[in-house]
């Protein structure tokens, strides 16, 4: 009897060491997943930055072509001849 019930408890002992190695694979497999997560998402965050600032400049560049355009099209208008 004493020793069914030692029986039962290394049983249950070998169980719950099997789930708690079980449980560590998959908790080591979750920590490297989030890094390479946490690596993607620093990445795309430096890489939507750096489109941001790019489209920021072509913005700027075009609005600043466009007022040269304007300028010079003020300055390219002649008077013609029936005001003079």
């Amino acid at each position: 009897m004493m020793q069914r019930s030692i029986d039962n408890v290394n049983q249950e002992k070998q169980k719950a060491l099997g789930q708690l190695k079980m449980v560590k694979a998959q908790k080591a497999v979750i920590d490297k997943n989030k890094g390479s997560l946490e690596q993607k998402k620093s990445k795309m965050s430096k890489k939507i930055t750096r489109l941001k600032k790019e489209m920021k400049e072509l913005t700027d560049e075009a609005e600043h072509r466009q007022k040269l355009n304007e300028t010079m099209r003020g300055k390219l208008i002649r008077p013609t001849r029936a005001e003079g």
